[in-house]
């Protein structure tokens, strides 16, 4: 089951200068957008883009709205010229269509975090990494 964002959540995200917020609208109805931000892994010091969220509401799928927010996504980094080389995010186990998404989409499964989640059952995440260079 998808976690619901309520329309603030959004709003507030818009107004941050360091996140990556695209909206899609159809008929100005909105049906989708996607939230990322840039982060530095504590490893390597490389760049990532994270993907906190990208939705879709259900009527609208299979469109190609959720593949061109996260393109915009992407493109927006590489405009900026951010040496970002890979987008990263989490996902519940159980939401078998977003992992199908994301694994269309290029994903890949690298790796599953057991009680990640504090507020939505089940609980645990995986973690689907992209190269984008």
């Amino acid at each position: 089951m998808p976690v619901i964002y309520h329309d603030k959540f959004y709003a507030a995200l818009l107004l941050k200068n360091d996140q990556f917020t695209h909206l899609a609208f159809f008929n100005d109805i909105f049906v989708g957008a996607i939230c990322s931000r840039i982060e530095k892994d504590e490893t390597t010091g490389e760049l990532k883009l994270y993907i906190m969220t990208l939705a879709v509401l259900a009527p609208y799928r299979r469109f190609g709205i959720g593949k061109k927010l996260l393109d915009m996504a992407t493109e927006q980094i590489k405009n900026k010229k951010i040496p970002v080389k890979e987008i990263y995010l989490n996902v519940q186990t159980s939401n078998e269509t977003a992992i199908e998404f994301y694994k269309k989409m290029g994903f890949v499964i690298t790796r599953e975090q057991k009680d990640y989640y504090k507020n939505i059952e089940p609980p645990h995440a995986y973690f689907l990494s992209k190269n984008i260079q």
